[in-house]
């Protein structure tokens, strides 16, 4: 296992991203017209293992002692997710409408967002069964799950001077899965011959017959914005900067073959009574029985939907001296994502600059990181950013993230 770790992360580095303005930490960046590639994931959990996370992802059977150190780790609330975003944007142009430094914004985008929360009896029946709760009663209410799978294509506006911007994107759905239990409990008798069941929560999907990146199976539209404004300063004092944004503010609706299901039901399982084994009609229950019995039968219907908003606020201070620091306040949509604060402080050295951060909330905990931005040649630049060192530690560790991009300068 510890060999796959090396292994899983450098992939992992390979297409990372970050939705950050200013790429390069260069005075004349904000001013020039530029082609910026990113590419960013980052997965985290508060609790769960990377061990038991890799062996799922890879398939196979999973140990007893990985499943076991996860579970001994969990809390009342357990949170895990990941963010996986791939984008091309484009900044060109002198003068809009007459207004000189007003440029244009080009942006294609591939998002793979997905989060979770759970309880540990959730945990306990997926990896262990209900053998243990014999005699007791398993909750599992309050979990959730979403994932959301798009393709954004858009055009706004860009401030050179500023870095302000605005851009209204269209959103291709892929896919879309939503669970939400409100409540939901699961007795086992001692003796094991009947199970309790009580089930009010809601299921919805996109259509199941395709979900690849080629799928169409929804459609919307997004404004994604950052509004910069420089506060006063002094000569030779430090600047201030504050930055409010929103990435994919917006819906898509999904189309008539998505799914929905919400059960609100309460049912006793004892067993199944066969009056004539040779009526094998009567004999073998099968799934469309089960899902009438069980209240659970999906319907399909078209669907509106929130995409999963990522929304921000950040304070910078530069000194003349080459020092910066950030501070950061994100949220984002989806379930397990708690509030995210994030502080980096920046070294430059003439168009270079390295970081070191201290972070903590979203689907994790305590983490730090490092951060590098560099002038490869006079047209390219790069940034690469490992915000969870943590994680890198070995499979016993919490949490992969890496983000990396190029700016090509001409």
């Amino acid at each position: 296992m510890s060999e796959r770790l090396p292994a899983l992360a450098l992939a992992l580095a390979l297409p990372l991203l970050s939705f950050a303005q200013d790429l390069l930490p260069t005075g004349d960046a904000a001013q020039r017209d530029r082609v910026e590639v990113r590419g960013g994931f980052a997965y985290d959990a508060n609790t769960l293992l990377n061990e038991l996370v890799l062996d799922l992802t890879q398939g196979g059977f999973v140990e007893r002692d990985v499943r076991e150190r996860s579970q001994a780790a969990l809390r009342s609330n357990n949170r895990l997710g990941q963010v996986l975003q791939l984008g091309v944007h484009a900044v060109f142009g002198d003068s809009i409408l007459g207004r000189a430094g007003l440029k244009v914004m080009i942006s294609a985008t591939h998002q793979d967002q997905a989060g979770l929360r759970f309880r540990p009896d959730v945990y306990a029946l997926t990896f262990f069964g209900n053998a243990g709760f014999a005699g007791q009663r398993a909750d599992l209410s309050g979990s959730a799950f979403e994932q959301q799978r798009y393709q954004t294509l858009g055009a706004g506006l860009y401030h050179a001077r500023s870095g302000s911007w605005v851009r209204l994107d269209v959103v291709k759905g892929q896919s879309w899965t939503a669970v939400h239990l409100e409540d939901a409990t699961l007795f086992t008798a001692a003796d094991g011959t009947r199970i309790d069941l009580r089930l009010h929560g809601t299921y919805r999907s996109s259509d199941t017959a395709r979900s690849d990146l080629g799928a169409f199976n929804g459609l919307g539209a997004a404004i994604s914005f950052a509004q910069r404004f420089s506060l006063p300063t002094r000569n030779g004092s430090a600047a201030h900067r504050i930055t409010l944004g929103a990435q994919d503010l917006g819906a898509v609706r999904w189309n008539d073959r998505a799914l929905r299901s919400g059960p609100d039901t309460a049912f006793t399982y004892d067993g199944i009574t066969v009056d004539d084994v040779f009526d094998l009609t009567g004999a073998i229950t099968g799934e469309e029985q089960l899902l009438d019995t069980f209240g659970v039968r999906p319907s399909a219907a078209a669907a509106w939907r929130l995409l999963p908003l990522h929304a921000w606020a950040e304070h910078s201070v530069t000194w003349p001296t080459g020092w910066r620091m950030d501070l950061r306040i994100a949220q984002r949509a989806l379930p397990g994502f708690i509030p995210f604060a994030q502080l980096t402080g920046w070294r430059r050295f003439g168009a270079q600059a390295v970081g070191i951060s201290a972070q903590y909330g979203g689907f994790g905990g305590l983490r730090a990181g490092v951060h590098g931005r560099f002038r490869i040649t006079r047209w390219l630049g790069a940034e690469l950013q490992l915000p969870n060192l943590y994680g890198l530690t070995g499979p016993r560790a919490r949490g992969l993230a890496a983000q990396v991009g190029l700016v090509f300068i001409p």
